[in-house]
């Protein structure tokens, strides 16, 4: 199996990092992003993006990202898993535009977030045997004691 083209692939450089994947046309014109090889079929370009200012952490450095990053009171971890799953003619053949699912998933993190973060009382469960978070999209935050019960 082709890892640029199911999941992509992350690379710690000198300057930060930079992500690759393989033949997701949706990515071209956005903000960062590159393409590698224009002159490639759709289906074989490489499009890559740099992090200079984002710390990226790999999957064996869940303990090392919790460390470095969620140290303090109140800090929770919303994470969201599956969406790299699915490629280009999944999402057309379902009727998602491309790239759309992706948003869709920044949009509930970003509004789980909120709703967390409003003044009115919150009550939060957490199992001890519930899975690590995903390292693939996890956001983190952190809830000022007032909004937290």
């Amino acid at each position: 199996m082709d890892i640029l083209a199911k999941e992509g692939t992350i690379e710690r450089t000198d300057s930060g990092f930079t992500v690759r994947v393989k033949g997701k046309t949706y990515l071209k014109g956005r903000p960062g992003v590159i393409c590698e090889n224009p002159k490639a079929k759709e289906a074989e370009r490489i499009y890559a993006s740099t992090f200079t200012r984002s710390s990226i952490y790999m999957p064996d450095e869940y303990d090392r990202a919790v460390r470095e990053t969620l140290s303090g009171n109140d800090v929770i971890v919303l994470g969201m898993n599956g969406y790299s799953e699915l490629n280009d003619e999944q999402c057309l053949a379902w009727g998602v535009r491309p790239g759309a699912y992706e948003q869709a998933c920044i949009g509930i993190l970003k509004a789980v977030y909120a709703t967390l973060n409003t003044p009115s009382r919150v009550s939060i469960f957490a199992s001890p045997t519930a899975p690590r978070p995903s390292t693939r999209r996890a956001w983190t935050g952190r809830l000022s004691r007032r909004h937290a019960t």
